[in-house]
């Protein structure tokens, strides 16, 4: 994460949860999933590490402990896993033009 958001993100700090989670929603998963149409047909382990990222982020944002999983994290705030959102995303490569 940007040395300029990181403040932001962890710990007590004086940003509620929930713009955290906005911060999350509108700066970080857009460069996620910046070149989504791609991340369709990328390698197991290169998603591994975009939902590795993702979890460590929204898990700063909502100051999570190490033990709570991170699919509940994800229900908390309110996100959808990222390989579901780069899939409704993503242009439809099947229709033909």
């Amino acid at each position: 994460m940007s040395r300029t958001l990181y403040p932001l993100m962890v710990g007590q700090g004086k940003l509620d949860p929930s713009h955290k989670i906005w911060i999350h929603k509108t700066v970080v998963r857009p460069i996620i999933t910046y070149a989504s149409a791609v991340w369709i047909t990328a390698a197991p382990t290169h998603i591994k590490k975009l939902e590795t990222f993702q979890n460590q982020t929204l898990r700063m944002a909502l100051n999570a402990p190490w033990f709570v999983r991170n699919t509940t994290i994800q229900q908390d705030a309110g996100v959808e896993p990222l390989m579901d959102f780069i899939r409704r995303i993503a242009p439809d490569s099947s229709t033909k033009r």
